[in-house]
């Protein structure tokens, strides 16, 4: 098991939407742990969090499913390969 975060940016899919609604633990077989939002950490994030662009999600999960969750997330714009680095 690893620890990352990821940030959410302006175009990411997943803002705007609810850590519920999102369902990375059904998905992709991850736990948020905590959210930093500005100065705030949002600890055991509950499922009607809502994420916002700025967020750094701090997530827990295998190495293999956090990288499919980056490349999700971060897609294959502006000419990114499909590799990851966690």
């Amino acid at each position: 098991m690893d620890v990352t975060s990821f940030k959410i940016d302006k175009d990411s899919a997943l803002r705007g939407c609810t850590l519920k609604e999102a369902d990375l633990r059904n998905m992709y077989g991850t736990t948020v742990l905590a959210i930093k939002r500005g100065e705030q950490i949002i600890e055991n994030p509950a499922g009607d969090t809502q994420l916002m662009t700025g967020d750094q999600c701090i997530v827990l999960g295998k190495p293999e499913r956090l990288c499919q969750l980056k490349i999700s997330l971060e897609g294959e714009s502006e000419g990114q390969s499909q590799s990851c680095s966690i």
